[in-house]
């Protein structure tokens, strides 16, 4: 038996196995995060807002934020709402091929560098960058040989024991099964391995069908016990996309 009185973090109930988390537990991030990123979001860019308030890529951010004096690389930079989440100590660098997205990414990172280019042939030097992030970029390759590519090209600018930061959504969740350019498990795992030592991690396991992510979002502790189940592979295989840190082989 288990006294919650005076309990103030998650109960979570996994049929027999209760489990307390602790919303101080490795420093878990503020449940803000949903709610700043959103605003940031919606004010510069809401034609390219992704729909989803519990989505991995706030997981993302909670750990890149923690990046400090390092030469970082966002590919596929977008408005760049991700990349204005870096620290100032690093020295960041934004692609994209759309000037569209670069003009506002800069507005978003007036002291970051901000380039018009192609993912295939990313134009810096090997070894460049310390850190290389791949926000939702994963899917955007048709095929597999092309994602292929993607990930060689990251590994390439990447410096030696240089990491790169993965989010991409999961084929085999309810929400993806009919896309045929998103990745399931196997494919992610084939692509990372010829170039990195990798950590795939799932992320949200809910909302089921009938709960919007609005509402979820919503819920004290929410974005805790997410934290918490990606980091002990609880139901990662049924979750809705995979978060990643992989250190260059």
């Amino acid at each position: 038996m288990i006294d919650y009185k005076g309990y103030d973090g998650v109960i979570a109930v996994f049929g027999n196995n209760v489990q307390l988390i602790n919303y101080s537990e490795n420093k878990l991030m503020d449940e803000k995060i949903f709610s700043v990123i959103k605003k940031k979001w919606m004010n510069t860019s809401p034609q390219t807002w992704w729909g989803d308030s519990i989505d991995c890529r706030f997981h993302l951010v909670a750990n890149i934020r923690k990046l400090r004096n390092q030469t970082v690389l966002d590919i596929g930079t977008n408005t760049g709402i991700i990349m204005s989440e870096l620290d100032e100590s690093n020295d960041i660098y934004g692609l994209d091929y759309k000037f569209d997205f670069m003009k506002e990414c800069k507005k978003s990172n007036p002291s970051s560098k901000v380039l018009q280019g192609d993912m295939f042939n990313i134009p810096f030097h090997d070894n460049t960058f310390n850190s290389v992030l791949l926000s939702a970029m994963i899917e955007v390759p048709k095929n597999y040989e092309a994602k292929r590519r993607l990930i060689a090209e990251a590994h390439r600018v990447l410096s030696p024991n240089g990491k790169v930061f993965i989010m991409t959504p999961n084929r085999n969740h309810w929400c993806y099964q009919q896309s045929n350019i998103k990745v399931t498990l196997e494919q992610l795992r084939s692509l990372l391995e010829p170039f990195f030592e990798y950590k795939i991690y799932g992320w949200n396991p809910f909302p089921p069908k009938d709960v919007p992510s609005p509402i979820l979002a919503k819920l004290p502790g929410m974005y805790n016990l997410l934290t918490w189940l990606s980091n002990r592979e609880i139901l990662f295989k049924i979750s809705k996309s995979f978060y990643v840190e992989a250190v260059k082989k």
